[in-house]
């Protein structure tokens, strides 16, 4: 089950940066200039944003495998739509509707996460949801490339959408919201849990310093990866846009392999923060060599450690799901709202019981989500700038 909502992640990453590989065919479809073509990868990116808050709500409303099926089915109307555009302004609403598509998919996958597996593999779990993903950067680097050469890219485009529509229905078919043991309450939040529950979030200043951190290393992985990369590495080295792709390739295997690795270490040593902090800045470190146009070969290998490096920000929302596992256990949604239950002292960003309260026990696979629990990993999902 978890496989098929990895597999969706998949599909969102892949369209999100496939314009990276398009951007020729597109200039040259649409008589773009790179500003216009800047708007179009980045229509994707308006929507997806500004629905990230909803897709909590719906999420909680109506379950993974609900939200999950409807946000493929959108997805794939959106990528027909875009394979078949005649004009800039219709191009740039079909990109907006895969994002609407794909606005729900990452918060659904965490929330079935938080259903079926236990807290010290929720890490591991959340890290291979990203390696997915960076397994759809890979399909949209050089296997696009060569299918675009062979049949065309409004042709690819519309395979992909066959491939999402076809997985919206194994999603339907196989995906379960939890163990048929538990029953998950999805009676939706009251509108004032919903806001006290943001107050809560956006009031943490953890929240604030992961959202700096997320915004800088995921606004600029997608901006090398997702659009520029591929340009900048064919007009600068002055090769093919097959070759070019290989090094965007070669930094997406970066991002399948490191999210895994940082997920592992974090669930093993137990530490969340000096593991974000030396990924995040090692990641900053090997940018910065492409700024001084290094030889060709370094392309690729900056590309690979800085994102094997900025796998460790995705330990960010598991950060936050320590707070809900906790309060998960009582089924409580406006525990999150009173504080004197928790020790204001935080140990590698987690909110911890209060002294008087013995630690809560481990959560057990398919242990009842609290309501509003989606809604508060989309509010912190938001606020840190995951969507880019």
């Amino acid at each position: 089950m978890w496989s098929l909502l990895a597999a969706a992640f998949l599909l969102v990453n892949f369209h999100r940066t496939a314009t990276g590989v398009l951007a020729s065919s597109l200039a040259v479809a649409f008589d773009t200039s790179g500003t216009e073509l800047g708007v179009l990868h980045s229509s994707f990116f308006y929507i997806y944003a500004a629905l990230q808050l909803p897709a909590g709500l719906l999420v909680d409303r109506y379950g993974s495998r609900r939200a999950a099926t409807v946000s493929l089915v959108v997805m794939t109307v959106g990528v027909g739509w875009f394979a078949t555009a005649g004009s800039f302004p219709a191009a740039f609403l079909a990109r907006g509707l895969i994002g609407l598509g794909g606005s729900t998919i990452y918060i659904a996958t965490l929330a079935f996460l938080a259903s079926w597996f236990r807290p010290d593999a929720y890490a591991t779990m959340t890290g291979l949801t990203i390696a997915a993903s960076g397994i759809g950067g890979v399909l949209a680097t050089t296997p696009l490339a060569y299918t675009i050469d062979a049949v065309g890219w409004r042709s690819s485009i519309l395979a992909a959408g066959v491939v999402g529509g076809l997985l919206a229905g194994a999603v339907w078919a196989v995906v379960r919201d939890s163990p048929p043991s538990e029953a998950v309450d999805r009676d939706p939040p009251t509108a004032s849990a919903v806001l006290a529950n943001t107050r809560t979030v956006l009031g943490e200043v953890e929240t604030w310093l992961m959202g700096a951190l997320l915004f800088l290393a995921i606004g600029m992985n997608f901006t090398v990866l997702g659009l520029w990369g591929v340009p900048f590495v064919a007009d600068v080295y002055e090769v093919s846009v097959q070759t070019a792709s290989l090094f965007v390739l070669v930094g997406n295997v970066g991002t399948i392999l490191g999210s895994p690795v940082f997920g592992v270490l974090s669930d093993r040593l137990g530490s969340r923060t000096p593991l974000m902090i030396l990924g995040g800045a090692a990641g900053v470190v090997v940018y910065l060599t492409l700024a001084t146009v290094p030889p060709l070969p370094i392309v690729g290998v900056a590309l690979f450690l800085a994102l094997f490096a900025n796998g460790s920000v995705t330990l960010d929302i598991d950060r936050y799901h320590c707070l809900n596992c906790f309060w998960g256990n009582r089924g409580d949604v406006t525990a999150p709202t009173r504080p004197s239950g928790l020790r204001r002292r935080r140990r590698d960003g987690c909110l911890t019981p209060a002294a008087h309260e013995p630690p809560p026990h481990p959560k057990p696979p398919g242990a009842r989500l609290p309501p509003g629990w989606a809604s508060r990993t989309a509010t912190r999902s938001w606020s840190s700038g995951w969507t880019e």
